[in-house]
């Protein structure tokens, strides 16, 4: 049986984080068909198919235009591709390509906060992660991926302001990729290690003892599971020491 540390903790206050996340989950994805929605007029004598020829046009200029911005590491390209990506995502034609642009969004967008710092980005980051995750069958092979990349989003903002909510949704996030990865997979025990940093300090926070044991377990498996040539092995035994 694969190991399943989402599954490890049954408890009343689990099961109540896990409605509000469910709230929380369905709330941000009605959000995402809003907050990035770019006014587009011109549109409204086209048809589908034009349409959708033009979100992939739109799709394929965002890229474009990030390109742009590895090269030339100027904001306003990267500006001008999240804008495109935006639109290009409010008409997507059908669920797949909307996926896609709303992964590339994240991306994006999760990149210029690495330059601006502004909270805002990791906001329309998370509405975009929901976004995509809602329209992604569960069985999905980027679902888990997705899933990771919102545990970063949490994150990265319960550091920059402290919210106990964000850490509650990073673990959730956490756990669902945990669950979603084969134990094959070579990303798993950075996950699981990922995980025990933020089950632990958790419990530095609420104290909660569930906290801390599950943070052991998720250590010892990333140990386990993590091949002896691996140049991350030192450091996920030296955390799990810790």
């Amino acid at each position: 049986m694969p190991y399943r540390v989402f599954s490890l903790i049954h408890r009343k206050s689990h099961t109540d984080r896990l409605k509000v996340w469910d709230i929380h989950q369905n709330t941000m994805a009605q959000k995402s068909q809003i907050t990035i929605r770019v006014p587009f007029p011109a549109l409204d004598s086209l048809g589908a198919s034009d349409i959708h020829s033009l979100a992939h046009f739109l799709h394929g200029q965002g890229h474009s235009l990030l390109d742009s911005f590895e090269s030339t590491k100027e904001l306003r390209d990267l500006n001008k591709g999240i804008n495109t990506l935006r639109q290009a995502a409010n008409h997507a034609s059908d669920d797949t390509e909307r996926r896609k642009i709303l992964d590339c969004l994240s991306g994006a967008i999760m990149e210029r906060f690495e330059h601006t710092k502004d909270l805002g980005d990791i906001e329309e980051n998370i509405v975009a992660l929901h976004g995509a995750l809602h329209i992604t069958p569960n069985d999905h092979p980027r679902r888990p991926r997705l899933f990771n990349n919102l545990w970063h989003a949490h994150w990265t903002r319960f550091k920059h302001s402290g919210g106990l909510g964000d850490l509650d949704n990073a673990i959730i996030a956490l756990r669902h990729a945990v669950d979603l990865t084969p134990d094959n997979d070579h990303h798993k025990p950075t996950i699981l290690n990922d995980l025990a940093i933020a089950l632990r300090d958790r419990f530095g926070s609420i104290h909660e003892l569930d906290d801390l044991s599950t943070a052991i377990i998720a250590h010892r498996r990333a140990t386990e599971l993590i091949s002896t040539d691996d140049p991350k092995k030192p450091a996920l035994l030296s955390n799990f020491a810790h």
